[in-house]
């Protein structure tokens, strides 16, 4: 009776051991892929603003190149009705 006492116990003890082991494996797989997905999602996240960055920059360049153009058309503008009411004036 002694000796089978010990044997169940032990296998009680070793059934609890690897059930806890299996929880401890698994959380510890489950951590380093959310681990590695996280560092991806930064790495995108990342990549994402310094385009969103380069962009802006780029449209903020086209703007400037656009104002700078509709003023110079503007100041034509004028200057070509200037020119035309004064050449009716005479």
């Amino acid at each position: 009776m002694d000796f089978t006492t010990t044997i169940t116990t032990s296998a009680i003890v070793a059934g609890i051991v690897n059930v806890i082991g299996i929880f401890w494996l698994k959380e510890r797989l489950k951590q380093s892929i959310k681990h590695e997905y996280d560092q991806d999602l930064e790495h995108l996240k990342k990549d994402l603003e310094y385009d969103l960055d380069r962009k802006k920059r780029l449209y903020e360049g086209k703007l400037a190149q656009y104002k700078k153009y509709y003023s110079m058309m503007d100041a034509y503008s004028t200057n070509s009705r200037r020119e035309l009411f004064n050449s009716f004036r005479e």
